[in-house]
């Protein structure tokens, strides 16, 4: 599978157009299929330019690229915007004697 073309790194060229296309005003429940397209094309074009496979092989190659870099773009964003949720805090108390704990955030 390729990795680069021309000494360009693909999946994160592919990352940088989605998110190029978001930042223009594309909403983003579309950079997937967006990053799905954009590997398609770049993986015919050059798969049938320069390096001689056939569509097929094109086809297929250019669909992992572009679900390598939907899945990288979409896992960055979540990482992103998930809120921090706060620490789990240990309240001791005790009935009857013994020493009971409850867990809370």
């Amino acid at each position: 599978m390729i990795e680069s073309m021309y000494g360009v790194m693909v999946v994160p060229l592919i990352i940088g157009l989605v998110a190029l296309f978001v930042g223009a005003g594309l909403p983003k429940k579309w950079g997937g299929l967006l990053a799905l397209g954009v590997g398609l094309l770049i993986g015919v074009a050059y798969g049938l330019t320069e390096a001689g496979w056939t569509i097929l092989q094109s086809l297929i190659i250019g669909a992992a690229l572009g679900l390598s870099a939907s899945g990288l773009y979409s896992t960055q964003k979540n990482v992103r915007e998930t809120p921090t949720r706060p620490p789990l805090e240990v309240n001791s108390y005790r009935v009857a004697g013994k020493t009971k704990s409850r867990v809370t955030r």
